[in-house]
């Protein structure tokens, strides 16, 4: 995965830092200091670990190419920071210059190439305001922190880190302030916000595999298991203990029977039933492989991406009520990959998508029944 070496290094520099900690005699007339220059290496983890993630996203983009107008607005501060900072440079005899470049930059519409050390802050230490402002230049709206109250403790650790860096405090003055276990405590909730600043972006795109995977089960074991039938059936009368739904639920178990024994049948022809299951494999993966190629010029996002994306708008889709998907399907890709390729972009490529799995399908089999009821209304007038 993308961020995995971040991960791996992330984990081993905190697990230096706790060994640190296990090591720290309290006993020793050099405790505090030891305590007090702690906060000075956890803080510098915390903070690189951070560049890396911006960078490597900065990375990720510019070896996407993708183009000026299929990104957010918000990369804008960053993708013209060069010009931006050239006008506050330059002379009155140069701005306007420098603001026609800018504009002939806009209007051509060229590949986003950002500055590989570009850190989207204030050029201050990484306190919540500059997690902010980071998130905020990529367009990302949502919290920052895992948990609100961790914000009051990422400070703590700038300003005793500030304290011992620009000499207001020495490391004895600040370590004195705390016990092992309280370092202990800040190390986690700096690991804490390491690994959800990192993990958000994995977690999106992992719950598509991870819910179909799950659904999937679940179908295969209520086609296949008759243990499965009979645990539906007992959860079935414990809900119906009172005989409210008494009726809905014989039909269901009924469902179950006709299931089980059918199901028994087909597995018997298992050559049959496996030359069914890569048919269908092969017709969905080219079904939910449709938005990528629609969209493959964009290079927005890679094929597995894609995939997961059309998973689970396919799956989000389904729990809407609508007939057939119609509008709900449209409503939540437009949703989930108007985020990454804008809003006309991604309209264009649902509604291509609906024709593909939909109209054309249904059209090619109203053909199919048209001329099959012609033959039959043909060869019924022959025996007449």
């Amino acid at each position: 995965m993308l961020f995995d070496e971040i991960k791996n290094e992330l984990t081993r520099k905190v697990c230096e830092l706790k060994l640190w900690l296990a090591n720290i005699d309290e006993r020793n007339q050099y405790c505090n200091i030891t305590k007090g220059l702690y906060f000075v290496y956890m803080y510098g983890i915390y903070e690189e670990t951070i560049r890396q993630v911006v960078s490597t996203t900065i990375d990720e983009l510019n070896n996407a190419e993708v183009k000026l107008d299929e990104c957010v607005y918000e990369l804008y501060s960053l993708i013209f920071s060069d010009e931006y900072d050239g006008m506050y440079n330059v002379g009155n005899e140069h701005k306007w210059e420098k603001r026609w470049k800018l504009s002939d930059k806009m209007i051509n519409n060229p590949k986003v190439v950002i500055s590989h050390d570009m850190m989207p802050t204030d050029g201050k230490n990484i306190r919540y305001k500059q997690l902010k402002s980071i998130a905020n230049s990529f367009g990302m709206k949502e919290n920052v922190l895992p948990r609100n109250e961790i914000g009051g403790y990422i400070q703590e650790m700038v300003d005793n880190r500030n304290y011992i860096a620009h000499g207001n405090k020495t490391p004895k003055e600040v370590g004195r302030n705390f016990t092992i276990l309280d370092l202990k405590n800040r190390c986690d909730y700096m690991e804490e916000v390491c690994n959800y600043v990192i993990a958000e972006y994995e977690a999106y795109i992992g719950i598509g595999f991870v819910a179909t995977v799950i659904i999937t089960i679940c179908l295969l074991l209520f086609v296949c298991a008759g243990w499965f039938h009979q645990i539906l059936k007992k959860l079935m009368d414990l809900v119906n203990y009172k005989g409210r739904f008494t009726e809905k639920f014989d039909k269901i178990k009924e469902q179950c029977d006709i299931m089980e024994t059918e199901s028994k049948k087909l597995l018997r022809h298992w050559k049959l039933l496996l030359g069914v299951l890569l048919i269908n494999f092969c017709k969905f993966s080219c079904w939910f492989m449709i938005p990528y190629i629609v969209l493959y010029k964009n290079g927005a996002f890679s094929p597995d991406v894609a995939l997961a994306i059309t998973t689970v708008s396919v799956m989000l889709a389904a729990v809407i009520p609508t007939p057939a998907g119609i509008g709900s399907s449209e409503f939540v890709m437009i949703a989930m990959f108007g985020a990454i390729v804008g809003s006309a972009k991604a309209g264009a490529m649902a509604l291509l998508y609906r024709f593909a799995t939909f109209v054309f399908p249904c059209a090619l089999g109203a053909a199919y029944a048209a001329k099959f009821a012609v033959i039959k209304q043909r060869k019924n007038k022959k025996e007449v």
